[in-house]
């Protein structure tokens, strides 16, 4: 990502998506941003700068206001974190509006092929990963995965538009409001399971509480259970990504993610 002249933002898929699926990312992204902006009263990227050149694909768009709230969202205040929770819950309510679900491309999701998803992603964690990862590691990632693929519960849900990489770095703060004033990156926005954009559990019990209290549809057992393995299992795409392209580094990442959320969800 690249910041031109204080005013615009242009980004490019990284080396090793500099090809068709690079193409690929960048115009779902635009047709995406298209079809949100008719929807959503938070400002989004509004694609001015597109190029489908394999070679080196890219967007640009008029830079939006304010700054990442993962820069700042340490030295926020209670009562500010409590408010941007709310704009939070209320983006993702727009957002994942059976409204705007029905109007999106269809993309053949099915509950059933979401189970599938996961059980092959699962024996493939075991062939390829599992060598690299400890005992108790292991154990702990076949205890999430066990447990998940177990419960009927949690391939029993009304499928909606995600963001698809919802985090504290992807949402913009205005200082002087205190609010949210905008969302970026949107390159993986496509139909799926509403739980993977709630997934604020290293912001915070309270932070995350007003969220869900605020969100505007149900909340239930299930949706908690996905919550929870969604954000469990986030370390394993770092290890597969840097085993695959000779990233040491990235899977480092990957496994200090998984010590922490072994942590924080111990599994017996």
């Amino acid at each position: 990502m690249f910041e031109v002249k204080n005013d615009f933002i242009f980004r490019f898929p990284d080396q090793y998506f500099r090809n068709d699926s690079g193409v690929q990312l960048i115009r779902n992204e635009v047709k995406t941003l298209t079809l949100l902006k008719k929807h959503l009263n938070i400002s989004i990227p509004t694609p001015q700068f597109v190029s489908d050149d394999p070679s080196s694909p890219y967007m640009g768009y008029e830079k939006l206001d304010g700054i990442p709230l993962s820069r700042i969202f340490l030295s926020l205040k209670k009562e500010v974190l409590k408010q941007l929770s709310l704009d939070i819950s209320s983006f993702l309510s727009q957002l994942h509006s059976p409204e705007l679900t029905k109007s999106f491309p269809n993309q053949n999701f099915s509950l059933k092929g979401y189970k599938q998803e996961w059980k092959t992603f699962y024996q493939k964690t075991q062939d390829e990963i599992f060598p690299l990862l400890t005992k108790s590691q292991k154990r702990w990632i076949a205890k999430l995965f066990t447990i998940f693929l177990d419960e009927e519960e949690n391939f029993e849900f009304e499928p909606k538009v995600i963001h698809g990489d919802f985090d504290i770095s992807n949402i913009l703060y205005d200082p002087k409001t205190k609010h949210i004033s905008g969302i970026v990156d949107f390159e993986e926005t496509r139909i799926y399971d509403p739980a993977a954009d709630l997934l604020f559990f290293n912001e915070g019990d309270s932070f995350l509480k007003v969220i869900l209290k605020n969100y505007k549809y149900e909340i239930n057992t299930g949706f908690v259970n996905r919550m929870k393995f969604l954000y469990g299992r986030a370390g394993l795409a770092y290890i597969f990504f840097g085993y695959k392209n000779n990233l040491p580094g990235m899977v480092k990442t990957g496994k200090e993610m998984l010590i922490k959320r072994m942590k924080q969800f111990p599994l017996k």
